[in-house]
Order: C-alpha cells, then structure tokens, then sequence
C-alpha cells in the first residue's frame, strides 16, 4: 500500500482515529441539514432527510415552514389591502406608508425564509425595518389612544375609525415583534 493509498487516518504524525473522523463528517451532514438549503427540496427549509430515523424532523421542519410561511404570507395579505383600500382617510398617504412598510417586511421575511440561505443583508434590512416600524408602531398606539381619549360620545364614527386605526397599529406591532424573533431565530 502506498503513501497515496493511505487513509488519513493512518498516516503518521495524525491522531484521530476513524470514529472521530466519522463524527465529525456526521456532524457536517447534520449542519448541513439544519442549514436548510438542499437541491431536493428547492432551498424551501423543508428537509427530506434519507435517514431512517429523521422522518419526523423533517415533517416537523416542513409543519414549521407552512406554519411560518402561511402566518408571513396572510399578514402580507392584510397589510397590502389596508394599504390599499386608504383612500378614504384624510392621512390616507401615511397609513398607505406603514401598511405598506409592514407589507414590505412581511415580503422580505418570506424571500429569505424560503430562497435566500447566505443573504446576511436580507437580515440586515428585515432588523433595520422591524426596528423603524417598532417605533412608528408604538408612536400611533400612543396618539391614537390619547385621541381615543378626547372624542366624546356622539362622536361614534370618529370612535370607531380611531378603534380601527389602532387595532391596525396594534397588528402591526405583533407583525413587527413576529418577523424581527423568526428573522433572529430561525433564519439569521
């Protein structure tokens, strides 16, 4: 047997023996798999997995990602049709705006929760948004409850317009907090 024939392993000077060489090529198919970007599965997060003993794993991991992305893509939804349907308020371009800007959120999450396995920037710009809507968020709970506060009895359409306006600024608060721990935790 040659040098060349010679398992790492065996070769002198080199103290690992076969079982950690075998660990750790096990621990790399391990992280690799967490990883969640297999040519299998598109890159979707959803790991099929050719162990026997990982077949619940996997459909746990694709549970999650329909759960994460079915939850991504109705707030999507809702916030695209508020920003959509504004056209009637007077401040109609700044709740345009955050509807907008929560869509926008929402979106991203979505593209780099499914396709998207080494943009850091995706992260960057989904913290830097959540962060920039966090504040706007608190601000219109603030304002809308202390204007809540004013309106008087007989003023029931403007009560109940400053109620939607705030359960809007509550969601998309939720929306915000959502994206900005999935983004931490499962994606970044």
């Amino acid at each position: 047997m040659s040098d060349e024939e010679t398992p790492e392993w065996l070769k002198p000077g080199d103290d690992s023996s076969p079982s950690q060489n075998q660990k750790s090529s096990n621990n790399d198919a391990e992280n690799f798999e967490m990883e969640g970007a297999t040519a299998a599965d598109g890159g979707s997060g959803a790991n099929v997995s050719s162990s026997p003993s990982s077949p619940s794993s996997s459909k746990r991991k694709l549970c999650k990602t329909i759960y994460i992305c079915t939850t991504s893509s109705i707030l999507l939804a809702l916030f695209l049709y508020a920003a959509i349907v504004q056209n009637n308020d007077p401040d109609k371009l700044v709740w345009s705006s955050y509807y907008g800007l929560l869509a926008v959120i929402s979106a991203v999450f979505i593209v780099r929760y499914l396709f998207s396995t080494n943009i850091t920037h995706l992260d960057k710009l989904v913290f830097f948004l959540c962060a920039v809507m966090n504040v706007w968020s608190i601000v219109f709970i603030i304002f809308i409850s202390l204007e809540l506060g004013k309106v008087e009895e007989e003023g029931r359409d403007k009560r109940k317009e400053l109620i939607f306006e705030l359960s809007g600024a509550c969601l998309g608060l939720v929306s915000v907090i959502y994206h900005a721990i999935l983004t931490f935790r499962c994606v970044g």
